[in-house]
């Protein structure tokens, strides 16, 4: 299982989300409280941020090094501030690969994305799901993980809903449609702690299939931080706004905007 952190809001330095809370990502990559499986997230660390004047487009840093051994992340996270930030430490599932391009969050033209959790035996499903996507989709993965390919999904799904209010949303939900076909097989078991953002909003989902939902928490009003809106699989310290995600439920943030929940049942 992945530890992820994520914020949207007034600009912060990327070291106030990743690095300065008490139970921050560092610390949850050594010494994580609500793993539902393993003990340490070693398998790389990566972080995604937006910098809108300069691009629309995500930058990223990614490194196969766990978090702690990283002396190179703490000099750029000093210097750089966003608005809309997704960082996550790995722990690979076997016998998935252990691979840069593995390390998270992904990202495609202004979309970022993150996954905490695993498609069950993938492998017994993989080249099904493969042959299920687009060419165009199956030779833009970026790996041949079960997050990549949800990602691929996602992308997909995201080319058929353009146009639409809501198009991280509906793209999602199509996404899970997806996935659920594949549940009436009895081994098919999978863990969706997912989020995605296009720079002005972030959206984030806590769910599974036929399986234990990873935990997920969210705080809007941090008395450090009142103007953003954080999210993160452990809370980051002991202030009172941190608020459980409730099971099978997505969260929905604007730049700007306050938090809306909504059930996924």
């Amino acid at each position: 299982m992945c530890r992820i952190v994520a914020y949207i809001g007034e600009e912060i330095r990327l070291e106030d989300l990743v690095l300065n809370f008490p139970h921050n990502l560092m610390v949850q990559s050594y010494a994580p409280t609500e793993l539902l499986s393993g003990s340490v997230n070693l398998d790389g660390f990566g972080c995604g941020w937006y910098n809108k004047k300069v691009e629309s487009d995500p930058a990223q840093y990614a490194t196969l090094l766990p978090l702690w051994a990283d002396n190179q992340f703490p000099t750029i996270a000093k210097a750089v501030t966003s608005s809309v930030i997704i960082s996550a430490v790995r722990n690979a599932t076997p016998p998935l690969p252990n691979e840069l391009s593995a390390v998270q969050p992904y990202a495609s033209g202004k979309y970022m994305f993150t996954h905490n959790g695993f498609i069950k035996v993938y492998e017994k499903f993989r080249r099904k799901m493969e042959n299920d996507l687009p060419e165009e989709q199956f030779n833009r993965m970026q790996n041949r993980t079960d997050s990549a390919i949800i990602f691929s999904v996602f992308r997909w799904k995201l080319s058929e809903v353009q146009g639409s209010g809501s198009p991280i949303r509906e793209a999602l939900l199509k996404t899970l449609d997806w996935l659920k076909d594949y549940s009436s097989d009895a081994d098919f078991t999978s863990n969706l702690n997912i989020g995605i953002s296009d720079g002005e909003n972030m959206t984030f989902i806590r769910h599974e299939i036929k399986g234990e939902c990873n935990s997920l928490y969210y705080n809007r009003s941090h008395k450090q931080f009142p103007n953003g809106v954080f999210i993160a699989s452990e809370p980051l310290d002991d202030d009172a706004g941190w608020k459980v995600v409730p099971e099978n439920n997505m969260i929905e943030i604007s730049l700007g905007g306050e938090p809306i929940l909504s059930d996924l049942n």
